[in-house]
């Protein structure tokens, strides 16, 4: 399967999709029991899936630790807390997605509270 970095846009390069930005609702990190970059790296997941046609992230282990800054070693064990807290899946492929636990919580936050 190819990353989304191996994809080429019009003009033959190739193009580069990121989570540009995460907004962190600290009520629903702290209910969630996370860390600030467990609740990151989980953000960013759910952005990179969800999108038309394929809803799983493609970007690499090592890619989604190094654009918020931490390590594979730490990737991997925020992936699997997340993953044990039920806030992500993962996929036969082993591609991630968030859950609707993490949707139901973050989104349903922002309605509740008129946030956007």
């Amino acid at each position: 399967m190819k990353s989304i970095g191996d994809i080429l846009n019009e003009n033959g390069s190739k193009i580069t999709l990121k989570a540009r930005y995460c907004t962190i609702y600290h009520p629903v990190r702290i209910e969630l029991g996370l860390k600030v970059t467990e609740y990151v790296l989980c953000d960013g997941i759910s952005k990179l899936s969800n999108r038309p046609g394929y809803e799983w992230c493609l970007e690499s282990r090592e890619n989604l630790g190094a654009y918020i800054g931490i390590s594979l070693s730490t990737t991997k064990r925020h992936i699997a807390t997340l993953i044990e807290k039920e806030l992500l899946e993962r996929n036969g492929a082993d591609q991630l997605r968030a859950t609707v636990k993490w949707y139901e919580a973050v989104e349903f936050y922002r309605e509740k509270t008129g946030l956007r």
